[in-house]
């Protein structure tokens, strides 16, 4: 197929879907009859997916402030700060860590929001734990906040002191030349150099089979491809994720050029029949194991937490900012655990619940913000509240 008709078989498909998506909800809502629970999800849909409303900080105010525990959970970049240039985002790529640095202002909200005994705080983002542990590493590597790291879309998770029988060691480095480290391979050497560190890993062995998968499905070969074709896209390979970016070429072209290679890909992988999704990011397209996002993290630190939290109250509050289509699964998990009126003992429901995206469009938030300068200041006047 041509280019243009690609193009045009993209927009054809968009327009069909989107037109489904709202019969779909219009024939419920219309449907005769007492409402029933089609019609409440229909409702949902509508309100969340399309009209999310502006966050009224009163009313979040008055449930902080009455909640016996609390459970926030943020994205990185282009949430809490503003996402990286792209020459910065490029460098970060090649080289692993941007040397980005947060604002003082932004460490400081942080480290009082993590101080609050009521809180449990997590840092929920796509990006690796190289970069993560370099940017909050002012945070991190003082004993006296408990900051929570997700890294990989939910492939790595750092519990902060909620570590599970974990001694606490920072910036271990493991020789290469040590006898008990010997017959592994540079990516389970990485990953036992993560272990060390404080990470869990939702998947523990895929890195042995993850460079396999993609010599199964040839991949290497697609995104050279892709990549020879697109002006200003690259790939990359981590022990358990295989990337392609496209942010620094031709808006229209990527875009194009992504929904070709996301169908390539899809078609590679289910000839092999291995267990690796497609997943479609912000000027990115993820090969990532199937099963894991930032939802299945979400819903990991949920079930964990009333047995890591031992003797604190139940789970009562909930906040979830975002702004990238990989957050929508993290509303979606706790839009399913909201239970206003549910059981008070049941560790299950959480009875206040805020989920926020950020920018105004079509979400599955109940609630949205403008910009990353409003989610700072949110969060620093909840670090203000007692």
């Amino acid at each position: 197929q041509s280019p243009s008709s690609k193009w045009t078989r993209n927009i054809l498909d968009e327009l069909h879907s989107s037109a489904r998506v709202e019969d779909e909800t219009f024939t419920v809502l219309d449907s005769d009859g007492a409402l029933g629970a089609e019609t409440v999800t229909a409702m949902q849909h509508v309100l969340y997916k399309g009209s999310c409303m502006p966050l009224e900080t009163s009313s979040l105010l008055q449930a902080y402030k009455g909640a016996r525990q609390r459970v926030i959970l943020l994205d990185f970049g282009g949430t809490i700060c503003e996402r990286e240039l792209s020459n910065i985002a490029l460098k970060r790529d090649f080289l692993g860590v941007s040397n980005r640095k947060l604002k003082p202002e932004l460490v400081h909200i942080l480290k009082r929001l993590c101080k609050d005994t009521r809180n449990v705080v997590f840092i929920v983002s796509g990006n690796t734990t190289k970069v993560l542990m370099a940017a909050f590493n002012e945070i991190v590597s003082d004993p006296e906040v408990p900051l929570g790291l997700v890294a990989h879309s939910g492939l790595s998770i750092r519990w902060g002191d909620l570590q599970k029988g974990m001694t606490k060691k920072r910036n271990v480095i493991l020789q290469p030349q040590d006898e008990s480290n010997a017959g592994l391979s540079e990516a389970e050497l990485e990953l036992q150099q993560k272990s060390e560190q404080g990470w869990e890993f939702a998947l523990p062995g895929i890195s042995r089979e993850w460079g396999q998968w993609m010599v199964a499905a040839d991949v290497q070969a697609i995104l050279e491809d892709y990549t020879w074709r697109t002006g200003g896209s690259h790939w990359r390979q981590s022990p358990v994720t295989t990337t392609w970016d496209f942010r620094q070429s031709d808006p229209e072209w990527g875009g194009i050029q992504a929904k070709g290679l996301e169908e390539e890909l899809m078609e590679a992988l289910q000839r092999v029949n291995v267990p690796v999704e497609v997943m479609r990011k912000k000027n990115t397209v993820q090969l990532v194991p199937k099963g894991v996002s930032k939802g299945t993290a979400v819903n990991q630190i949920l079930k964990e937490l009333p047995e890591r939290l031992k003797d604190r109250p139940s789970v009562d509050f909930a906040l979830c900012i975002g702004d990238d289509i990989a957050d929508e699964k993290m509303f979606k998990c706790l839009l399913e655990s909201y239970r206003p009126t549910g059981p008070q003992k049941d560790q299950r429901f959480i009875r206040q619940v805020y989920t926020c995206t950020v920018g105004r469009k079509p979400t599955e938030a109940q609630y949205y913000l403008h910009d990353p300068n409003e989610v700072v200041d949110l969060l620093a006047l909840l670090s203000q509240t007692n």
